[in-house]
């Protein structure tokens, strides 16, 4: 399934970078358009050639101010028609486009009566020796420069994606404006003349046209109208085929009834021109409409085969997912957490044995629904830790007398909160375990003559809790400061024969394993039942089962699973050793008795128990 969704993904991508492509393109081509009639307007003017400023002759020519305006617009379409601009050459391209928009709301202005300025004649930008209102920006010009002034400047704005859509809106107006007056003077009736109005040239209506269809392809197939016949759809194919053919189909019949309308009855009659007009405009709608369908019925098929394929996939998965949950040997399950409650999406037909449903039944229940009350709460409160952290968790749990470990894990999909995990029932590898444990226990105690004991946590805590000493040890120079005070203490309390050193170097051993292995250990020291005894405690990652024999009773012994603690030295040196181990750490207590002290007496001191028999 990912694969089909993959394919599909790659083909609206492909599609989204050829429209952005082609529309890149048509915007450089329509730009330079602009830029080029602009140029012929002026040099029109400059060399007083007026064929090249009043195309068709006759007519008004296009002003040099207007010249000036698209050329400018157009050029910095072009500098600024790369990705990334800097900022100096952004501003000075606002700037220019500002300058633009002034000058013609001035035009506009003077045009309306508002000021007396006339800014084309001070800037020498009107011609000598012209009629009246020849070379001067019409006011309708100038409206439609402003408005593609402003989508330049939208267009260059920072911002561009947020006001990308103005600017083609604009730019759209201008596109219109180009096209009625193109129109009109196609028609063989140019707006405005005869009027108060200077009227628009031909070559200005068609820098409108090209500019105004350079800037909407520069906003992108993203925005509107392109986005009306963007990407492979079948409406916007449709609109790709039909709006240019039903445009070119009204023009062609506008133009020629303007046309037959003065001579073309002289030559044919205006029934046989309308005929001919009807065959082939049905001729051209007829292959078009023969190639669109073609095209369209070989998408819908590729279409509706890759559906078909992306069911089949999406059924074989579902399928699959389903038999993993039926048959699981492990408790699988999906939720949807909230902070107030954790709700079953899918889990695994096993269920039944822990709890007695089964997993289809458990859908859409909460966790205080399926376990007690307490048991649900403190799991709901769990899996919405995993959740808020974001943050995979491994737990034990006890539940109906059997031992679980549970792995939990936070999925993101959508708005939805949801987690997922397994649960593996571990009892009979922890009965194993505590079994092999207690074996090891008896064997180690009995070979060591009850010397080496392990013991529980519990029994180690009760003598942590009554230790009169505590230090810590990280580094070679905390051992040799937490010997000597072990030192003191023994001596003080009157722990000082030869068996001395002896012990102390065993509780260095103890040390000494505890930073090598846990990086720190903690030291404890006490008296009890006149014994003095001494603990190590780290938090290192324990000594294994299966290691423990040999970490204890055989010499040197040493694993980087076992901490490698010298246990002959310590059993020389101690009477009695308690060794607590686990994933949490290692605690070991080295514990010798006092001596004690022999009786200093005299043949004096005893009395003379002869003296007190009576006589006979």
């Amino acid at each position: 399934m990912k694969k089909y969704m993959h394919t599909s993904n790659n083909s609206d991508e492909q599609a989204n970078l050829q429209s952005t492509f082609w529309t890149s393109r048509v915007a450089l081509a329509c730009v330079i358009i602009t830029a080029v009639i602009s140029i012929i307007a002026g040099v029109g003017w400059i060399t007083v050639r007026h064929i090249l400023t009043n195309i068709p002759a006759g007519h008004v020519p296009m002003a040099p101010s207007t010249a000036l305006s698209f050329l400018t617009l157009s050029l910095i379409m072009l500098v600024c028609s790369r990705q990334s601009i800097n900022h100096r050459i952004r501003y000075l391209a606002q700037g220019a486009a500002l300058l633009v928009a002034a000058l013609c709301a001035l035009v506009v202005f003077r045009n309306a009566g508002a000021t007396n300025l006339n800014i084309e004649q001070m800037l020498h930008l009107i011609p000598k020796n012209v009629g009246v209102g020849i070379g001067r920006m019409s006011p309708i010009t100038a409206a439609s420069l402003i408005i593609a002034a402003f989508a330049v400047l939208a267009l260059l704005s920072i911002n561009r994606e947020k006001f990308k859509g103005i600017a083609a809106v604009l730019a759209t107006a201008l596109a219109i404006s180009g096209l009625t007056i193109v129109m009109a003077y196609a028609y063989g009736n140019p707006l405005f003349y005869g009027g108060p109005l200077i009227p628009v040239a031909l070559l200005t209506g068609i820098a409108m046209l090209f500019l105004g269809i350079g800037l909407i392809a520069t906003a992108g197939p993203a925005c509107w109208p392109l986005r009306l016949m963007a990407g492979d759809s079948l409406d916007a194919r449709l609109r790709r085929m039909f709006f240019p053919l039903l445009f070119i189909a009204l023009i062609v019949d506008n133009i020629t009834h303007s046309r037959t309308d003065s001579f073309g009855s002289l030559i044919f009659s205006n029934a046989l021109i309308d005929s001919f007009l009807a065959i082939l405009i049905f001729v051209v709608v007829s292959i078009v409409v023969s190639k669109t369908t073609s095209a369209i019925t070989i998408s819908i098929e590729r279409a509706d085969a890759e559906r078909k394929k992306a069911a089949e996939a999406l059924r074989e998965s579902n399928e699959l997912f389903s038999q993993y949950m039926r048959h699981s040997p492990i408790y699988t399950f999906i939720k949807e957490v909230t902070p107030t409650e954790s709700r079953i999406l899918q889990a695994s037909d096993n269920y039944q044995q822990m709890i007695g449903i089964s997993g289809r039944d458990m859908i859409g229940k909460t966790m205080q629904e399926l376990f007690p009350a307490e048991f649900g709460a403190k799991m709901s409160n769990d899996d919405w830790a995993v959740v808020a952290n974001g943050e995979a968790l491994q737990l034990d749990e006890d539940f109906n007398g059997r031992n679980y470990t549970s792995i939990k894990f936070p999925i993101v999909l959508g708005d939805k909160t949801l987690l997922a995990g397994y649960t593996i029932d571990i009892t009979e590898r922890k009965r194993a375990e505590e079994d092999k444990r207690h074996f090891y226990h008896d064997t180690i105690k009995s070979v060591t003559q009850g010397k080496l004991n392990l013991v529980s946590s519990e029994e180690i805590k009760d003598y942590l809790d009554s230790a009169e000493l505590t230090t810590c040890v990280a580094s070679p120079s905390d051992t040799t400061i937490a010997r000597h005070k072990i030192k003191e203490f023994c001596t003080l309390k009157e722990f000082g024969d030869g068996r001395l050193e002896l012990f102390e170097t065993a509780v260095g051993e103890a040390m000494t394993n505890a930073i090598k292995y846990a990086q720190e250990g903690r030291i404890y020291a006490g008296v009890r039942d006149d014994f003095i005894w001494v603990a190590v405690s780290d938090s290192g990652p324990g000594i294994s089962t299966l290691t423990l024999p040999g970490a204890t009773l055989r010499r040197g012994f040493s694993t980087k699973v076992s901490t490698g603690m010298g246990y002959s030295i310590m059993m020389e040196a101690s009477d009695e050793i308690k060794l607590c181990t686990g994933p949490k750490g290692t605690t070991v207590i080295l514990s010798v008795k006092i001596a004690v002290s022999k009786l200093d007496l005299s043949l004096d001191d005893i009395k003379d128990t002869w003296k007190e028999i009576p006589e006979v």
